[in-house]
């Protein structure tokens, strides 16, 4: 007798078999639980299909299995995920762009571990409460959650947020309306009006709530609780107590180190800035001095303006308006002209020095040993100086920029600004004819490694400080135009190399992320994490789970 197998039995037939072999040879890691029984789906013929020994269908080009069966709603703490990185799903804007979704997490392994559940997924950046343009501490080893939930009874949503760690070893509570990451310590505060703030350390674990110390009770209806959790550094914030003096809180501990001050304000470089109020009327109320980190007085009440150090000098001002730049021994080390003003370089080591004359703008650099740059003529009267790199400054002109150092000078022509310079390589915009401006990346000899474009936006990709590679976006996945052709102006991106050698494409949005040394891909059908030379570590469809 001769069987007869139509056409769709067959291609079931050849299905079922392709899928039982992908079965045998896909390892389950092993640390995942047994795939959990899943009930056949309702269907309209008879027909009874056991799921139950069958993987997760895994498209091809990507690597991602899931934890278990059924929805993963939520992040479960274990100690056997290793490190983890979010995943997102892709929205597409008006004009062709996109940007992320919703975001879940993956093990470095491509396990799925949540499906796409929170609305926002950061690594956490430490908190810090005055820009010094110093070398930023090492991240904290934590991710910022949020996701937004319903108000009962309105249109609205309301964004509730936890913290959790890198490998998913431990969760907080989503109860909290803003988390603060120190170097020490997180802090998680339910509530801008109250001081009901958890501290934990990066071990997840709970350390102290400000409500059950004692000093809180004294600020019940004084103080804003943003005065302590958002003004910590070195390990201290300080408060206000109603009496008119400021205690230090250890952060680590949630003890108080009460004091007569009336104010003070962070430490920076072991010294912090306190006043004391003179009885006066007039003009000078306060004088202020520093203590150092055993809270010991060590330069008098003697300036008027609190002050911070920053590579071992401070900028201080007297009553007569008089600034110095003092070291930490309170020395005068140099007495700025009357009628100019000096103010530490955020941008990098040394001061500006601002100032007029008969042509109007006269500004000069100064070492952080307090030596003169010398300057080009004409950048004397710019109305913007700034520090870029490797003893390299640059001005914006009428015409152009002016780049120079103590031996060279460098006009560019056209350009608007400096988005990057490492010394020998420069990111820059310029400005078009029709008052648009275009992106390139140049060297300093004039080479170009990516020629100016328009609608373009060019990152840097670095390791360990050394220039790598760049990322360059067509929208950045944020534009908000009204393009009405999406084919046409589809959202693209490039890695490129130093030399400008294309490393990989693609159609959606690339994102280097400094903080995981790895390189994101949102793609309309995919999302992925590449390696900086651009090989796939993970890639992850955007309909992630299908049933087999």
């Amino acid at each position: 007798m001769i069987t007869i197998i139509r056409p769709m039995m067959l291609v079931l037939a050849i299905t079922l078999l392709m899928l039982a072999a992908a079965c045998r040879q896909t390892e389950r890691p092993p640390f995942l639980p047994p795939p959990e029984p899943v009930p056949p789906p309702e269907m309209m013929w008879n027909v009874k299909t056991d799921y139950s020994n069958l993987t997760p269908y895994v498209p091809p080009f990507t690597m991602h299995t899931r934890l278990h069966d059924g929805p993963l709603p939520e992040l479960i703490p274990s100690t056997d995920y290793g490190t983890l990185l979010p995943y997102a799903s892709a929205a597409i804007m008006p004009d062709g762009g996109l940007r992320e979704s919703k975001f879940g997490f993956v093990t470095m392994d491509g396990v799925v571990v949540t499906d796409l559940v929170f609305d926002q997924v950061n690594r956490a950046y430490e908190h810090i409460y005055h820009y010094s343009g110093l070398q930023p501490y090492p991240l904290p080893q934590a991710y910022w959650l949020t996701v937004n939930m319903p108000v009962s009874g309105q249109s609205y949503s309301e964004s509730k947020q936890a913290a959790c760690a890198l490998d998913g070893s431990w969760i907080t509570p989503f109860d909290y309306v803003n988390i603060v990451f120190t170097r020490d310590v997180i802090m998680l505060m339910r509530s801008h009006d109250t001081y009901d703030v958890d501290v934990r350390d990066y071990s997840g674990r709970l350390l102290y709530n400000m409500l059950d110390m004692e000093w809180a009770g004294k600020l019940s209806g004084h103080s804003w609780p943003g005065e302590l959790v958002y003004s910590v550094s070195e390990g201290y914030g300080s408060v206000q107590l109603p009496d008119g003096t400021c205690a230090f809180i250890d952060i680590r501990t949630g003890a108080a180190r009460y004091t007569e001050y009336a104010m003070a304000h962070p430490f920076s470089e072991g010294f912090a800035s306190v006043a004391i109020n003179t009885g006066s009327f007039g003009p000078v109320q306060q004088l202020w001095g520093f203590i150092d980190s055993d809270f010991e007085l060590v330069i008098p009440h003697m300036y008027v303006v609190p002050a911070m150090f920053k590579y071992g000098r401070a900028v201080v001002q007297f009553s007569d308006d008089t600034q110095h730049v003092i070291d930490k021994r309170g020395q005068t080390l140099f007495v700025v002209p009357s009628g100019a003003y000096m103010d530490h370089n955020y941008s990098g080591p040394g001061f500006v020095l601002y100032g007029y004359d008969r042509e109007g703008y006269s500004n000069t650099f100064y070492t952080i040993d307090l030596q003169k740059i010398n300057m080009p003529q004409i950048a004397l009267t710019a109305y913007s100086l700034e520090y870029l790199a490797n003893e390299w400054y640059g001005c914006n002109l009428p015409e152009g920029y002016l780049l120079f150092n103590q031996d060279r000078e460098i006009f560019l022509p056209g350009v608007g600004n400096i988005l990057l310079f490492d010394g020998e390589v420069m990111v820059y915009y310029e400005y078009t004819e029709d008052y648009g401006s275009q992106t390139g990346v140049r060297t300093l000899d004039g080479r170009d490694i990516i020629p100016a474009k328009q609608e373009v936006t060019i990152t840097a990709v670095t390791r360990n400080g050394a220039l790598e590679a760049f990322v360059v976006n067509t929208h950045s996945g944020y534009s908000f135009g009204y393009g009405k052709d999406p084919e046409y102006r589809q959202s693209g991106y490039w890695l490129v190399d130093t030399d400008g050698e294309l490393i990989v494409s693609g159609y959606g949005m690339m994102s280097h992320n400094e903080a995981e040394g790895l390189i994101s891909v949102l793609g309309a059908d995919h999302f992925a994490w590449l390696d900086l030379e651009g090989n796939v570590i993970i890639s992850i469809p955007h309909m992630s789970y299908m049933m087999d």
